[in-house]
């Protein structure tokens, strides 16, 4: 607003007031704001597939003293359910524990990223001897093309013969162009989505430990996707494919392991990794 220069219908005191009653008129149909608990849209009901909603409950004692609790329950849309309640506290208490399951000890991520370097010089050399190869046939082809050329020149061949050949040949060189690419592009693309992955297993103990509970739940989501369910009051899920190796991994499992116990784990992250053959 700008101060006019006209003299004004209403006195400015007026006019706040008047502001204020439309204001509270226009609110007063509107429903309240539905603020998501930390943990909604995580997991869906066990006996029914509805999604899992939560409430708060508020509880006044004989005292005065206000409680506030929130409970996790069925949405029940598709019809009745035989889900229960289940309060936050106890809620967080299943993920925290069922988070706390795919830990990974930083001594095994320490080797992890050993075998990962190792694995990487190991692509990298294999891509260089590949594309030396293809770059020598791609060599030998471009001087089919100019020895074709110079018989077309001298008339040694008719136009249609020539045209025929060089396709040939050109097709031939495209083919071992597009797999070079494919080498220098991918031969280690590989690398750093699982050097992120190892990186993130290290701290879930932590997250498991802490109070917040949105990163909790976003641990959970990468860990499971849409795989959590709420049955009988506890969390259970299938966790996606590449962290299934660490199911169950704490400390003292891991302190007796050798590196040859690592293999599987790093050979299930590493399905990404291009295999060409020239």
């Amino acid at each position: 607003m700008y101060d006019g220069t006209h003299t004004p219908l209403v006195s400015k005191e007026l006019f706040d007031r008047v502001q204020k009653v439309l204001k509270a008129r226009s609110n007063a149909n509107r429903p309240p704001e539905n603020n998501p608990q930390a943990y909604c849209g995580l997991l869906a009901c066990g006996e029914c597939g509805c999604s899992i909603t939560a409430e708060e409950k508020v509880k006044v004692q004989q005292n005065g003293n206000t409680h506030r609790y929130v409970y996790y329950h069925c949405t029940k849309k598709r019809g009745k359910c035989g889900g229960e309640f289940l309060r936050q506290e106890a809620l967080d208490a299943e993920l925290s524990s069922l988070l706390a399951r795919f830990h990974l000890p930083r001594s095994w991520a320490e080797e992890m990223n050993k075998m990962a370097d190792k694995d990487a010089q190991e692509a990298e050399q294999s891509a260089t001897a590949s594309v030396s190869a293809l770059r020598t046939e791609i060599t030998g082809l471009d001087s089919k093309i100019a020895r074709l050329t110079d018989l077309f020149v001298e008339q040694d061949i008719d136009r249609t013969d020539y045209l025929t050949r060089k396709r040939s040949l050109a097709d031939a060189k495209r083919q071992l162009e597009e797999q070079v690419l494919k080498f220098e592009r991918n031969a280690g693309h590989w690398l750093e989505p699982l050097r992120e992955w190892i990186q993130e297993p290290q701290t879930l103990d932590e997250i498991a430990a802490s109070e917040d509970l949105p990163l909790k739940k976003s641990s959970l989501q990468k860990i499971f996707g849409s795989n959590l369910v709420l049955f009988a009051r506890e969390a259970r899920g299938t966790a996606q494919m590449h962290w299934l190796s660490l199911l169950g991994g704490n400390e003292s499992q891991y302190q007796n392991a050798s590196i040859q116990d690592l293999v599987p784990i790093v050979v299930t992250l590493r399905g990404v990794e291009p295999r060409f053959h020239p």
